[in-house]
């Protein structure tokens, strides 16, 4: 009776203080945005797209600082069903107003790096055609990673912002199946029976705000859940829901047969693994609830779709492993030291194919599938110089200085991935960068409650 009456005025026990909020409001407001994806898409209901945006903003609206971020990295598994840049812009507009203060005390110097590379990609608009509106577009998400780094208050609530995006995952891999089923009569095995298709692959020609995705765009989508739901295992927030939800990505991730996917999925468990500590009983604990998920992932797998995983087998055994990235590559080193413009000024980000097969005696119909090359294709070296700055910036302005690995197991991943595949051109890898930023930002500094539990 005494400490209660020590205590000072407003203030409360500490086992109540660090409790985690429900964000009870927050969870049904999105499975109002879910419900209204799933009337477009599956039920398919038109209504204006911009009802979806105008959502977006009433959630905002009511959402807290952890929320309003939440909601711009669940939005990226909807990117292609409604204006998702659009919708970040209205993020952005929301939480200055709401957190005034913040803004005020915004760190200016965040935006240095990205305004260097918006300069140099303006300069790139003397050549071949521009537009002002593409060029905003192009940089849309920088921008709003870079209001995040900005920001004096980066104590997020990383667990829950790792769960919503692994649930708006999961959410959007059910709606594509959903669409493929009335395609073959609710029959699951016919949609992979011819061996070759790859989920994630719907309708390439639709450009009316459908949920339609890359296979390996999809697979990487999958990988990022996970690594975030496997962040927030070990900050001990663990439960059934978790181990749940990674084995349902984990099934989504091998229906795609990508094998950018089964390479990083594997990288995420042994860096789980190594960032787990000396602590004996931590490093068991996530290999029995990992290994159980993975189990019963297989299971369902061989009882469902058996062929799936001979699939994956087969696409590892073909004779270009690398799906043709190789000769890619080799087309485009050629292009790049071809002339010293291009190793030094590179395309811009508008009309890059059009620029690239100018006076090329053999055309190419894809843009470069190396993050590496693809920045000097589009920047040049300075290009590439810039960005690089940009990211170890964006990790410099973290307050802790024991930086664990599991606070860099997304960046890792998006290395690893985009090296077979688009980082600032056309892709889902380039919406994707989103959450890294957001997850390192939010996750590394050592005075939020929620990054302690890596030490």
């Amino acid at each position: 009776m005494t400490e209660a009456i020590t205590l000072p005025l407003g203030a409360e026990p500490e086992k109540n203080k660090d409790k985690p909020k429900l964000h009870l409001p927050f969870w049904i407001m999105l499975a109002g945005f879910m419900g209204l994806i799933y009337v477009r898409n599956i039920l398919e209901i038109e209504y204006p797209i911009v009802v979806l945006l105008l959502y977006a903003g009433a959630m905002a609206l009511l959402c807290d600082h952890d929320e309003i971020i939440a909601l711009a990295v669940t939005f990226v598994p909807f990117s292609a069903a409604f204006q998702y840049r659009y919708a970040l812009l209205v993020l952005m507009v929301v939480y200055a107003i709401k957190h005034m203060r913040d803004i005020l005390k915004i760190n200016i110097l965040a935006y240095i790096p990205l305004l260097l590379m918006m300069v140099w990609e303006l300069m790139h608009g003397i050549t071949g055609e521009f537009s002002f509106t593409s060029y905003l577009q192009g940089f849309t998400e920088l921008i709003f990673c870079s209001f995040v780094i900005s920001l004096p208050n980066k104590k997020f609530d990383y667990p829950f912002i790792a769960r919503a995006l692994a649930v708006c995952v999961a959410f959007s891999c059910t709606i594509l199946l959903l669409k493929l089923l009335p395609e073959v009569s609710y029959n699951f095995e016919k949609i992979f029976e011819g061996g070759d298709y790859r989920f994630g692959v719907n309708d390439e020609s639709v450009d009316s705000y459908v949920m339609n995705y890359n296979a390996n765009g999809l697979g990487f989508m999958c990988n990022m859940a996970i690594a975030g739901l496997i962040i927030r295992m070990m900050s001990r927030r663990v439960n059934i829901i978790d181990a749940a939800l990674i084995g349902v990505l984990v099934f989504y991730g091998a229906l795609t047969l990508s094998r950018s996917f089964v390479l990083c999925f594997a990288l995420v468990i042994v860096l789980s693994m190594f960032a787990s500590g000396i602590k004996l009983g931590k490093i068991v604990r996530n290999v029995i609830l990992l290994s159980l998920a993975v189990a019963v992932m297989l299971l369902v797998l061989q009882l469902t779709v058996p062929y799936v995983l001979n699939n994956i087998l087969e696409r590892f055994m073909e004779d270009d492993v690398t799906g043709g990235r190789a000769g890619l590559m080799e087309w485009y080193n050629n292009y790049i030291f071809s002339d010293l413009e291009h190793l030094l000024f590179g395309t811009g980000l508008q009309d890059i194919l059009g620029k690239v097969n100018l006076g090329a005696n053999i055309r190419i119909e894809t843009v470069p599938h190396n993050a590496i090359q693809e920045l000097v294709v589009v920047w040049g070296i300075p290009g590439l110089c810039l960005f690089v700055g940009y990211i170890a910036h964006m990790v410099s302005v973290s307050k802790s200085n024991k930086n664990k690995l599991a606070n860099f197991m997304p960046l890792i991943l998006l290395i690893i991935k985009t090296m077979s595949g688009q980082l600032i051109t056309a892709g889902q890898e380039k919406l994707i960068i989103l959450f890294i930023f957001v997850s390192l930002c939010s996750f590394m500094n050592d005075n939020s409650k929620y990054s302690g539990v890596l030490k």
